[in-house]
């Protein structure tokens, strides 16, 4: 009898493939595509070998050098210029009450203890980062390190409505480092009625993916430059084939953006001439003068901060693409009342 069911339902099956009933054919949904992960080596070095590569990278790079002015000036400077002052800024925070002063003995590099303990290891840990332009604190991994202090120190908001209320003392820009204020999109001058787009992609993507990559002995890289020679493993790992960091000439385009800017704010200002300095701008007339703040017009110092933001980012708008694009042309429109062209 079973034997008998078995055959009447090969039988079923054979008839209904002959007779060319088929059941839809639901089509394959493509799988998602992500970045192709390169291949971490092995390590190769033992520990003092790798302590002597790490720190002869670390060497050539400006972090190598104590600068005693900011040291000099108090925690307020030197949590970002002295590698004392960053590793111990939770013991000398001025806003915690009972803190003592900062006064050390000597000037210090931005060196291994600075990233790899007290408040450098905490940021690392914890992933957390409180940014000047944002209300809460950011979680950005290991990048947190980073963007404590490469972050613009400003908070633009702020200013606008302090130029607005004309109780801005001075035209402050967005001071040296200002790469997570560009990767995040957030701390540029707002356009008023503007919402400006953000290179998801790049803007999730932690500082030391491209600026830490793996060596071909297996350690994370301490020089802190992109470097075109790890392309492969950094932007390539998205962009299949690139060769330099000018992909399909976006750093071209933004040169271009970035001096139309200024000149557009240097024109709305009636100036001849923009500088900055002591951490603020200043427009110039034809005979050199400084312009007095109250004759710049809001539209000419939004020009100038913005300017400032993606010029000294120092990526050529890589960093975060469609916002470094988009608040260069809505800059120049709300400066000029026209399209860039």
């Amino acid at each position: 009898m079973r034997k008998s069911l078995i055959l009447v339902l090969v039988l079923l099956v054979t008839m209904f493939i002959s007779i060319g009933c088929e059941l839809e054919e639901i089509p394959e949904t493509p799988a998602p595509q992500t970045p192709t992960q390169p291949q971490i080596p092995a390590l190769t070095l033992n520990n003092l070998d790798l302590t002597e590569r790490i720190s002869n990278e670390w060497k050539g790079t400006g972090k190598a050098f104590a600068i005693p002015d900011p040291a000099g000036r108090g925690i307020g400077c030197a949590q970002c210029h002295d590698g004392y002052g960053f590793s111990m800024f939770n013991t000398y925070n001025p806003n915690v009450t009972g803190a003592p002063a900062y006064a050390p003995k000597h000037p210090t590099g931005i060196d291994c203890q600075a990233c790899h303990t007290g408040r450098g290891k905490e940021l690392m840990d914890s992933g957390s980062v409180q940014l000047p332009f944002n209300a809460q604190p950011l979680q950005a991994g290991k990048s947190a390190n980073c963007m404590a202090c490469h972050n613009g120190n400003r908070n633009p908001e702020t200013l606008a409505q302090q130029f607005q209320a004309g109780t801005l003392a001075r035209l402050t820009y967005p001071h040296y480092g200002m790469q997570a204020a560009v990767t995040t999109g957030q701390g540029g001058m707002a356009i008023p009625g503007v919402t400006l787009p953000s290179t998801v992609a790049h803007s999730s993507t932690p500082c030391i993916t491209c600026h830490m990559p793996y060596t071909n002995e297996g350690y994370k890289s301490h020089t802190f430059k992109a470097d075109v020679a790890n392309i492969n493993q950094t932007c390539g790992t998205c962009h299949a084939g690139i060769t330099d960091f000018n992909y399909n000439g976006f750093q071209t385009e933004i040169t271009d953006l970035l001096t139309k800017v200024k000149k557009a704010a240097i024109e709305k200002a009636g100036a001849s001439d923009l500088t900055y300095a002591g951490g603020a701008f200043t427009f110039h007339d034809a005979q050199g003068a400084e312009i007095d703040i109250k004759q710049i017009p809001f539209e000419a110092y939004v020009g100038a901060y913005n300017w400032r933001l993606i010029a000294l980012d120092g990526s050529g708008g890589i960093h975060n693409p469609q916002y470094a694009r988009s608040i260069l042309r809505e800059t120049y429109r709300f400066i000029t009342g026209q399209q860039i062209q």
